[in-house]
């Protein structure tokens, strides 16, 4: 009795072993389909005049005799990382801060973030504030706020910086980019691929969505620098008379892509790749009279402004081959 027992024990195991195999499987399948199942494009495109009046809730002062404006996409919850910014690379010397400007972007909060957006904003007077749902697929209408606030608020500025809230920047070097470039131009990390995906990722676009197997040359890693006054106003006019207007899908495409690929290829901007601005942690460096001097890195893991911006300090302007 005991041995049989035994024996009908070890099928039990071996079909509960298969059977949680199976639905392993079936859910992996499951978020594949999805992935390649284009969730967020509708065939059904939603066409309907779209109002892009977004209102501000909350926008700082002026401030005078700025040429460089940064403009970091941030959501309403990231307190602490705000603060770390405002502690490391957007803690500018005194000199730096007659020029360069640094204000956070961001959509409403829920109810009970209002008030402590409020607060922070009594302290630091550098949140701007849109009246608008904050979620990953409302970018491009981010990035096209951004672009519009700093055409009304700061025409005469030469130059606006995008960043997202997990780049650490050297903001002296981003300054002396936007003084030595001739208008108008865009610089980034523009080298990156340009083939379009099609299943099995968040990026994945429809043909019926876009048509080409490449996107135009484009600028990644969350930052790059747009150089010339009036060149944020003609990106929200090309926007405008374009498919981003018109087109709930096209809005869907990354920011980056529709902003430094699409409407810029559309206006005749040019694109330049400028080196050591990284998708990674690990800083990259371009050398300039000898030294070694970078401009940006992006945090994937560990989310430490301060550490990673003492980090880039450590090896800015050591000689080239020091290391």
């Amino acid at each position: 009795m005991q041995r049989t027992h035994r024996t009908r024990l070890v099928p039990l195991h071996v079909y509960v072993f298969l059977t949680l195999v199976i639905l392993s499987l079936v859910a992996k399948h499951a978020i594949l389909l999805r992935l390649t199942s284009f969730a967020v494009f509708n065939e059904m495109d939603d066409t309907s005049p779209f109002n892009f009046s977004v209102g501000v809730r909350l926008e700082p002062k002026k401030q005078r005799g700025v040429e460089v404006l940064v403009l970091v996409s941030s959501m309403p919850q990231e307190h602490r990382l705000r603060q770390q910014i405002r502690s490391s690379w957007a803690n500018l010397s005194k000199e730096l801060s007659q020029t360069v400007r640094v204000e956070f972007v961001m959509g409403r909060g829920k109810t009970k973030e209002t008030q402590r957006l409020h607060e922070e904003h009594r302290r630091h007077n550098d949140l701007v504030v849109l009246d608008f749902d904050d979620a990953y697929y409302e970018l491009p209408l981010k990035t096209f706020a951004m672009l519009n606030y700093k055409a009304k608020k700061y025409l005469e500025s030469k130059c606006l910086v995008k960043a997202d809230i997990d780049n650490v920047l050297l903001l002296h070097n981003y300054q002396r980019l936007c003084e030595e470039t001739v208008a108008p131009a865009i610089l980034g990390k523009c080298d990156v691929p340009r083939g379009v995906f099609r299943n099995q990722s968040k990026w994945a676009v429809p043909q019926y969505v876009y048509p080409f197997s490449l996107y135009p040359p484009y600028c990644s890693t969350g930052t790059y620098l747009l150089v010339g006054a009036k060149l944020p106003k003609r990106l929200v006019e090309s926007a405008l008379s374009s498919q981003f207007s018109t087109s709930k899908n096209f809005r869907m495409l990354p920011e980056d892509v529709i902003f430094t690929g699409i409407l810029s290829e559309r206006i005749g901007v040019r694109r330049r790749h400028v080196g050591a601005m990284t998708f990674s942690e690990v800083p990259e460096f371009v050398c300039r009279n000898g030294f070694r001097h970078a401009y940006s890195i992006h945090m994937s893991r560990d989310k430490n402004h301060v550490k990673h911006h003492r980090k880039l300090l450590k090896v800015e302007g050591t000689p080239c081959g020091f290391f």
